[in-house]
């Protein structure tokens, strides 16, 4: 992915990025490419939350994990999605469906620079508050509190 990415940063010299390695990334594998782009790309390794990034940026190309791909749908992007295809197949659904609801764009691992970068000429960004929000429920956490919050009334009535 930090290939295809760098790759469609060459092909349009007018555009900046930032690559967040994340935890477990190999952000020492594409540290070359990241001196070949001249100072047009940031690096920043070691992440596990993208919201500030996400939230500046004015598109997004990721992998199809569930924390980033949801952090950025809540930023009101639509994304590239570059799911993982092996060893799991879970990412590649997770973006299958987003595509299909309309909410990203996927591209495969294998896919060549000029397509990414094309997809990177579309307007990728909507305010925060409109399609994913109508289509998905990003209110998870405080769902799950209610639910905790009612069990455990229910356990110190017992």
């Amino acid at each position: 992915m930090f290939q295809l990415a760098t790759g469609a940063l060459r092909l349009r010299p007018g555009w900046r990025g930032e690559i967040a390695a994340g935890p477990f990334g190999d952000a020492g594998s594409i540290r070359e490419s990241v001196r070949s782009l001249n100072g047009r790309i940031k690096l920043r390794g070691g992440m596990s939350d993208c919201r500030a990034m996400f939230a500046r940026a004015s598109a997004v190309v990721q992998m199809a994990g569930y924390n980033s791909t949801f952090e950025a749908l809540a930023a009101g992007h639509r994304s590239v999605l570059v799911p993982r295809v092996y060893p799991r197949r879970e990412q590649a659904i997770r973006a299958e469906r987003l595509a299909t609801l309309g909410l990203a764009d996927v591209v495969h691992p294998a896919a060549r620079p000029e397509d990414l970068a094309q997809l990177l000429d579309r307007p990728r960004r909507g305010p925060p508050t409109t399609h994913a929000r109508s289509v998905i429920d990003l209110n998870g956490a405080d769902r799950a509190a209610t639910v905790i919050r009612r069990l455990a009334r229910v356990v110190i009535a017992a």
